[in-house]
């Protein structure tokens, strides 16, 4: 029932409020209360269609959809699917999906948010009507105004011839009202109204071959093993369940889909063997830093992969990332042992330079233990260690160290310093009976032991660490 246009005359309001009151009567007998799930179509280039129950998912390269696979229809079994986004012909699956859209609307939420919103309306037209200010029953049927032309965009054009007429309305009121406040006449003739494309008939029914004809498209165009496998047994499973509704040749298909289910299974199968397979020698070539191996099996994964009809690109990427991965620990442990070699020539030269001066800091303890403890050596004696010692702190100053024992080689430029402090400290104390200089000697003496014992322990444990890589 479309609302009749009305003339400007004297109570018009209250003629509205029947005008609005008819067009809900109307169609309460037409609303109901069908709570249908909205199914949608994807259509596929390569022809076919599968069913989204629900709206779908959409990014840049996959569309991701609950499917349904059997049971009924008002609480279907659902399988999530996702198809590259270029299977789909988006034209077609959008031109359906608005018009599914709309008719579900209209089944299930158009009548009730309709009749809220022509309610709203009415209170709108009666406090205009009553109203005893000019400018707040302007402003009042403006922001009405505004909220009714965007209703049928927002509501999938649901009634809007109907809502026009009600903008109708409120156009002649507020002509009216500002002609009354003299701020101009309001050109109704300008106003903007929302166009609604056109919508088609009601979506046809959904059949049960559509469904599993669905699922087989699905399963031809699926770039996943997996969805492709979940869909050929989903499909497998509805023949069974709705055998007494399909067609003759539909259940034919029984012997043609375990065939491909075993064959998804064989490939399955035969690429997780040859996984193993490639990754272990990756693995073992890796171990032992062949990085030329590990390059030849990442070289091989392309080559067995043709062979084998490249029908697992999701497994072969994940093999090849494996493969790189090995072949990345193959030249870093290639260089580790090179790095190593080149160390072990820099130790054996350090070795041969600073050996005789450990030789003779290692004699020299027992001395150093001795001037600790205040007993000793005597003079001529440690005359002789000072002479043995001459020249050899500025020897050890002057070497580089290897890297890793940089921190054991300054601990022994310390200790020989020290050694040479308590040798001359106490020969000193020996010369003038002081017994302030003895202590000093033995301060230094002790330092002196400690160093040495720390530098060898930390050469020790560097030395063990080498020899066990």
């Amino acid at each position: 029932m479309r609302l009749i246009r009305l003339s400007m005359m004297r109570g018009w309001n209250r003629v509205a409020l029947f005008v609005i009151l008819g067009v809900i009567c109307a169609h309460q007998a037409a609303a109901g209360t069908v709570q249908a799930p909205l199914m949608l179509r994807l259509f596929l280039n390569e022809g076919g269609t599968m069913v989204s129950f629900g709206e779908f998912t959409r990014t840049p390269d996959l569309v991701v959809f609950a499917m349904p696979v059997g049971g009924p229809m008002s609480e279907p079994n659902l399988q999530v699917v996702s198809l590259p986004a270029t299977a789909i012909d988006w034209s077609r699956t959008d031109g359906f999906a608005a018009t599914a859209r709309y008719h579900h609307y209209v089944a299930t939420r158009g009548e009730d948010e309709f009749r809220q919103l022509t309610e709203d309306a009415a209170r709108t037209l009666n406090l205009i009507a009553f109203s005893t200010e000019p400018a707040q029953a302007l402003e009042l049927a403006s922001r009405a105004r505004t909220a009714l032309v965007r209703w049928p965009g927002d509501h999938f054009g649901y009634r809007a011839a109907d809502v026009e007429e009600i903008v109708w309305l409120l156009d002649e009121s507020i002509g009216s009202l500002r002609a009354r406040l003299g701020v101009g006449a309001f050109d109704v003739s300008l106003t903007a109204r929302t166009l609604v494309p056109p919508v088609g008939p009601p979506p046809p029914p959904l059949a049960p071959l559509d469904l599993l004809n669905g699922m087989l498209a699905g399963a031809h165009v699926s770039s996943r093993p997996a969805d492709r496998m979940v869909l050929l047994q989903a499909a497998m499973h509805y023949l069974d369940e709705a055998r007494g509704v399909l067609p003759r040749t539909a259940l034919d298909m029984k012997k043609a889909l375990r065939g491909q289910i075993r064959d998804e299974q064989r490939t399955d199968a035969r690429y997780a063997r040859w996984s193993v397979r490639v990754l272990k020698q990756a693995a073992n070539a890796a171990s032992n830093g062949r990085a030329r191996e590990a390059q030849a099996a990442a070289m091989r994964v392309i080559d067995d992969d043709r062979k084998m009809g490249q029908r697992r690109p999701d497994v072969v990427g994940t093999l090849l990332t494996a493969v790189q991965q090995k072949v990345e620990e193959a030249s870093a442990l290639r260089l580790q042992r090179d790095r190593r070699e080149l160390r072990r020539g820099q130790y054996a030269q350090y070795e041969r330079a600073t050996g005789p001066l450990l030789t003779q800091i290692e004699k020299l303890q027992p001395v150093l233990t001795g001037i600790r403890h205040l007993e000793g050596p005597p003079a001529l004696e440690l005359s002789r260690w000072l002479n043995r010692l001459a020249g050899g702190g500025r020897i050890l100053e002057r070497q580089i160290p290897p890297e890793g024992i940089a921190g054991p080689h300054g601990m022994l430029v310390g200790a020989w310093h020290l050694a040479e402090q308590a040798l001359r400290s106490r020969q000193s104390a020996i010369a003038g009976a002081n017994q302030a200089l003895a202590a000093e000697a033995s301060s230094a003496a002790a330092g002196a032991l400690m160093l040495i014992s720390s530098a060898q322990r930390e050469y020790r444990a560097f030395v063990d660490g080498q020899s066990t890589r």
